[in-house]
């Protein structure tokens, strides 16, 4: 073939085959756009691409995955549909001044700010008389819809009704569901530090104890694995993400296991004693508190499994949370006595206590009743540091 020929059909060959990848990924944006973005504003339910930037609340971050969504009230997004009874529809993102507002949902109504946390905005620098606690940690911190009643706001405002009048409490609350021990220590090196906390409150290990029961985890680096690749541009990669990674999820959940949580849990350990070894040298508390569980330790699973919490939850299931939840709850315990600058929360919607199920949505959110509880364990506990440091 003259070489003349050979120029002629590699740039045919290169052409066709970008012809190709643009028809894929082209084909791949609008599969996206259709099965993975509006359903879950609709229903809250499977799975969406936050790369495609359209999520009112969340958008992606290569170093955690997701993030909510910082300068929300700037951005173009899709609103989620909020329509009446007289089937008029009604805005679905409310901001008056751009620093915080509201995104809507026929769920309910969540309140976030500027910054990328729930709750109203703040100043990132402290006032003088302001004493600044940040929460960190999953779905338990962060709350259900009640903006008023996830335990951050109510602790808030249990420590500020014993205010002296010279010195008020500021409780931000930066947990975000599905959030594990890992990635509160990212946002605790990438964002807690520059609000200048005096105090920091953890109440995570829910989301650690699944991939604590997995097995293969060899190091810090696996378990912390950051999934985040170029290739992920890319809208075809996604979405074959999205279709051949449920069959490995089951059968990573297949796995778990309590002898793989025990040998795990030095991963979760790392995570936090890293934090709380820098928060040390920042002059910076830090509070370790229980789980909170629906789960018993007197009462077996086959009798709690009666509770609607647990309808669609299977025994082995239970059984498997349990037993890892009250280990994590050992592993919370075990951190502060590690710290001088550390203490540990104990509370009463933990596993040692019985008949909770008016305190809790379902198997480990807290309602409003039992986030109340939470606060109010809490503040007993913030008190009682103080007034030791005035004795």
């Amino acid at each position: 073939m003259p070489l003349l020929n050979k120029k002629k059909f590699l740039s045919f060959v290169v052409f066709s085959n970008l012809i190709v990848f643009f028809i894929l990924e082209l084909s791949s944006y609008f599969i996206l756009r259709i099965f993975y973005t509006p359903d879950i504003l609709a229903g809250e339910e499977g799975e969406y691409d936050l790369r495609l930037d359209i999520n009112p609340f969340m958008e992606f971050d290569k170093d955690i995955g997701y993030h909510i969504r910082r300068d929300p009230f700037t951005k173009k997004t899709k609103a989620y549909p909020v329509t009446l009874e007289s089937g008029n529809e009604v805005p679905g993102i409310i901001s008056y001044d751009s620093k915080e507002g509201i995104v809507r949902s026929n769920r309910g109504d969540i309140l976030i700010n500027k910054w990328g946390f729930r709750g109203p905005y703040v100043e990132k620098e402290k006032p003088s008389h302001i004493y600044r606690i940040i929460t960190l940690g999953g779905s338990t911190t962060a709350g259900k819809y009640e903006n008023e009643v996830t335990y951050p706001r109510l602790l808030e405002r249990m420590l500020n009704s014993q205010s002296d009048g010279r010195k008020y409490y500021q409780v931000l609350n930066f947990g975000v569901w599905g959030y594990n021990s890992c990635d509160l220590k990212t946002v605790y090196k990438k964002e807690v530090l520059g609000f200048n906390p005096d105090m920091i409150l953890i109440m995570s290990g829910w989301n650690d104890i699944g991939k604590l029961g997995q097995n293969g985890i060899k190091s810090i680096e696996d378990y912390c694995k950051n999934n985040y690749s170029v290739l992920s541009n890319s809208n075809l990669y996604r979405l074959l993400g999205f279709w051949v990674k449920t069959p490995w999820q089951v059968k990573q959940r297949s796995q778990w296991s309590i002898e793989n949580f025990r040998g795990n849990s030095i991963f979760y350990l790392q995570n936090m004693r890293e934090i709380i070894f820098n928060a040390k040298k920042r002059n910076i508390l830090v509070g370790m508190v229980d789980l909170p569980a629906l789960y018993e330790k007197k009462r077996p699973n086959e009798i709690i499994k009666k509770l609607y919490q647990f309808m669609n939850t299977s025994i082995e299931h239970m059984d498997y949370r349990l037993k890892a939840g009250l280990k994590m709850n050992e592993l919370i315990r075990q951190i502060p006595v590690e710290f001088k600058n550390a203490f540990h929360v104990h509370h009463s919607i933990s596993f040692g206590s019985e008949y909770k199920s008016l305190y809790f949505w379902d198997e480990i959110h807290s309602s409003g009743a039992g986030n109340r509880l939470l606060a109010f364990n809490i503040m007993e506990k913030i008190s009682h540091i103080n007034s030791k440091k005035k004795n």
